[in-house]
């Protein structure tokens, strides 16, 4: 008999959505700050988010982060072991916390809301929500834990897109690991953006701590535990270490820097899920564009 699933663990950006939203935060920023064409109304995702009044653009925030990213990956050399690429991923941290510094010295998020940033989840452009939403029904109903895992900045812009789809009871018990907004007395924005704890989810390492936090697993327990399987279900290079350490790891669509790298280590990566079986020895991936895909394993519990 298969072993029962005990974790289902997502990532939220191009996974449970189908396009990155960071933007989509930052613009209930901009739009408290009056940066946007739109004069004060929720910015929906093709307006541009236009500097003004001494603060960038978030096309200049982007270009700053993707200097500092190139010129980080340039000085850190080859990775082609795994253990290498592992330590790459982590060494982003600096990258990713220098970006967040930089936006927070702006004070971009001063004076924003929870309410104006949950407002900005109803332009997330979300994958399949129906079929999501009976696959995680399904899950909860034999037992299995779920949870989101995400490096983006709000975890009440996550649970709000969230609960586009889901009742409220199901919403309920699924574990939301984000970083987030920090909010003043007043209940509005000081301009920090914390972390869930301190220093927060930035990197595919944090996301592997974090699962293992979630399941109660050390790093390598994969594959042989008797209490059940742990799914995780990702797209990009950011979910790597936690791809490899669930007992099946499952990539959503084509990311193309996820199958470079995994054709660079040769860890081989699956159409469908037909053969897919908890690991043993060595790796391997599985690859699904719809999430019924996903059903069979759920209901072969």
């Amino acid at each position: 008999m298969p072993r029962r699933i005990s974790h289902l663990l997502l990532d939220f950006d191009c996974t449970i959505t189908t396009e990155d939203t960071l933007h989509l935060i930052a613009s209930a920023a901009y739009t408290r700050h009056s940066l946007c064409k739109t004069g004060g109304v929720a910015t929906p995702p093709d307006v541009p988010l236009l500097a003004a009044d001494g603060y960038l653009s978030w096309a200049d925030f982007g270009e700053a982060y993707m200097a500092d990213f190139d010129a980080h990956t340039e000085r850190f050399g080859p990775r082609d072991t795994l253990d290498r690429e592992r330590e790459y991923l982590a060494s982003l941290k600096r990258v990713e916390q220098a970006s967040v510094r930089r936006v927070e010295r702006s004070g971009l998020f001063c004076g924003v809301t929870e309410d104006e940033i949950r407002k900005q989840a109803r332009f997330v452009k979300l994958r399949q929500p129906e079929a999501l939403k009976l696959l995680m029904e399904k899950a909860l109903k034999r037992g299995t834990t779920l949870g989101v895992i995400s490096v983006t900045w709000s975890t009440v812009f996550v649970k709000a897109a969230l609960k586009r789809f889901l009742d409220e009871d199901v919403l309920g018990q699924i574990r939301v690991c984000a970083n987030e907004v920090v909010m003043g007395e007043d209940g509005t924005g000081t301009g920090a953006l914390t972390k869930e704890d301190g220093d927060g989810i930035a990197t595919g390492a944090d996301k592997l701590r974090m699962l293992c936090d979630i399941t109660g697993r050390r790093p390598g327990e994969a594959g042989g535990q008797t209490d059940g399987m742990v799914v995780y279900v990702g797209d990009s290079t950011t979910d790597f270490p936690s791809l490899l350490e669930a007992d099946i790891g499952i990539v959503v669509d084509d990311n193309r820097s996820l199958t470079e790298t995994c054709e660079r280590l040769g860890i081989p990566m699956e159409q469908g899920l037909a053969a897919a079986t908890p690991r043993q020895e060595g790796r391997k991936l599985y690859m699904i564009s719809d999430w019924r895909e996903l059903m069979p394993l759920i209901e072969g519990q």
